[in-house]
């Protein structure tokens, strides 16, 4: 990280400023289940994920010896709280516990992600700020700390830490990478629905009484196994089972998506953004200025 003078303290004394970036990249589910509710009122899950080009930006300042109160200003989305129920700044907490960085942070997040979407956003801006903070500090922690710290933060972080394409188990905090599935070209959309994420966790529960049942569904497995093997024929979201039906605009969008020449369309986590792949990127903005034009939001990017 780069190191220049920065303010003037009361004392007449100059501290030292430490500014890092960091690119804090979105994801989409290829495959999504969930199997069971676990004893701590979580579930258990098995996804697979891809990290995308569409991404936020993060710049932090770390200006030594300063005791200002940490600053986070959010660019993009004014949806996004700047307060304590930030992952960035819970994220901040978090790694301070493990190492205070004697100073004060101000922090720019430019958002790009939609919010509340199943793309990972907050999960990624968390993330970033780990990376970025690890580089600010005079002490690093190792990958294992830094993963345990995520998993503490959320279920989706832990991967969003590590990036790329994994197999994610347990919370999804359990992950095994696999080879990113590279040049998907895709148009991610959302329209103005949102459902948080615990209200579709309760769906689930309700259409499949807690998941107390096996489900059995062998394509369920066979998208699952093609999906690890590099093959893209079929896609599954358990989620799309509850989302889609109250959420018809996101619902309109993946017939959308399909219409405009996807080959194949899904909605992401726990929605209600729905993702296309595309033939090639010319292909892909004609989608995604089509979708615009009806009114959505719709950002193309492609798989990293």
């Amino acid at each position: 990280c780069s190191i220049m003078v920065g303010e003037i303290l009361e004392k007449g004394e100059i501290c030292a400023m430490k500014n890092v970036s960091e690119k804090a990249f979105a994801k989409i589910n290829l495959f999504l289940d969930v199997l069971s509710v676990r004893d701590d009122g979580f579930h258990e899950v098995r996804t697979v994920m891809q990290s995308i080009t569409l991404r936020d930006e993060l710049d932090i300042s770390l200006t030594e010896g300063s005791d200002k109160p940490h600053a986070l200003c959010v660019i993009g989305d004014d949806s996004i709280p700047a307060g304590e129920d930030n992952l960035v700044l819970r994220a901040v907490k978090a790694f301070e516990s493990r190492i205070p960085l004697h100073g004060s942070l101000r922090i720019t997040l430019k958002k790009n992600i939609p919010s509340a979407a199943g793309l990972g956003g907050g999960s990624s801006d968390a993330a970033a700020t780990l990376r970025a903070l690890n580089r600010l500090s005079d002490i690093k922690l190792s990958d294992s700390e830094l993963m345990e710290i995520a998993a503490s933060l959320g279920s989706d972080v832990p991967f969003c830490l590590i990036e790329g394409a994994a197999i994610c188990l347990g919370r999804g905090e359990k992950l095994r990478s696999i080879p990113s599935i590279k040049n998907l070209h895709l148009v991610i959309v959302k329209s103005d629905e949102s459902v948080s994420t615990p209200v579709a966790y309760r769906l689930l529960d309700e259409k499949y009484d807690h998941f107390r049942s096996e489900r059995e569904d062998a394509d369920r497995e066979e998208s699952f196994s093609s999906i690890i093997s590099g093959n893209l024929g079929h896609f599954y979201n358990i989620f799309e089972d509850v989302i889609l039906p109250i959420c018809p605009k996101a619902k309109t969008a993946k017939e959308m998506i399909i219409s405009l020449g996807a080959s194949a369309a899904l909605m992401s986590g726990s929605g209600p953004s729905v993702f296309g792949i595309f033939e090639n990127e010319n292909v892909a903005r004609n989608a995604s200025n089509e979708l615009l034009a009806r009114g959505f939001s719709a950002f193309v990017a492609k798989s990293i």
